[in-house]
């Protein structure tokens, strides 16, 4: 919540060294997008990633984030996919319960498309009555895994908190499917 009692998602940038110069750009574009200075975000490197790149990152996201934070979350045992992306998310989820923020994980690869397009997320999450929303994955049923969580999505999919092998956002489903609303009919819901 902001000073004014009005409920703000935290943004959240997952990224691994390989791909933090796609995050820079990403977060270059959302600049010149629009920038989001009510908004709050969360970088997340794993440990070892260089502090120049990171650095360089948090300033960037300081020009469309009133606060940026990171968080350092230890490298993978298993560097691979989808060990490496799960072991992210789940450090990261443990870190979002202890701040007791709802968080947006927005991966380097996910792209804003228009500006007030944070503010938008934001209204529909908070007005759609579920802790989890996201883009529904046509003919599999599961909430891709760049969406936005609850605070205490930890205690909601031990599934996706102890995986290795499969990845997280897939196999929350089972647990999560009456948690979830498919950003997509909250829009509907809002046009009609």
């Amino acid at each position: 919540m902001t000073a004014s009692g009005e409920k703000k998602i935290r943004v959240v940038f997952p990224f691994f060294q390989k791909d933090g110069t796609l995050l820079l750009e990403n977060l270059r574009w959302q600049t010149e997008l629009d920038g989001q200075k009510e908004f709050s975000c969360l970088l997340a490197p794993e440990a070892g990633a260089h502090r120049d790149l990171v650095q360089a990152c948090a300033d960037e996201a300081s020009k469309s984030y009133q606060q940026v934070e990171i968080f350092y979350y230890p490298r993978a045992p298993k560097p691979k996919w989808p060990n490496a992306p799960n072991w992210a998310f789940q450090h990261t989820a443990r870190f979002m319960q202890r701040k007791g923020d709802a968080w947006f994980w927005m991966e380097p690869d996910c792209l804003a498309l228009r500006s007030g397009w944070l503010t938008i997320w934001n209204e529909r999450y908070f007005t759609a009555g579920k802790p989890i929303m996201g883009f529904i994955i046509p003919r599999m049923g599961h909430c891709n895994g760049t969406a936005i969580y609850p605070a205490n999505f930890p205690a909601l999919s031990r599934r996706a908190m102890t995986c290795t092998d499969v990845a997280w956002d897939g196999l929350m489903k089972a647990e999560t499917i009456h948690l979830r609303c498919n950003w997509r009919k909250v829009k509907e819901a809002r046009s009609s």
